[in-house]
């Protein structure tokens, strides 16, 4: 059996510089940006996970009423 190397490619891009005073206001809306994406994405997970449970509780529900 052969091996073949496999050749990876990175690119760096250099950001343009910022003063102090810019890069800290830069960093706290990248820092409140991320939250805001990280907690739009755990809200619609809740969501979908909470669809889930009703569509199996009403299943259970469903079942349990065919027994009796």
């Amino acid at each position: 059996m052969s091996r073949h190397a496999v050749g990876v490619t990175t690119q760096i891009t250099t950001l343009p510089q910022m003063s102090a005073s810019d890069g800290s206001s830069q960093s706290a809306s990248w820092s409140s940006s991320a939250a805001a994406k990280r907690q739009s994405m755990t809200s619609s997970r809740r969501e979908e996970l909470l669809q889930q449970l009703k569509a199996v509780e009403d299943a259970i529900a469903k079942k349990r009423s065919k027994m009796h």
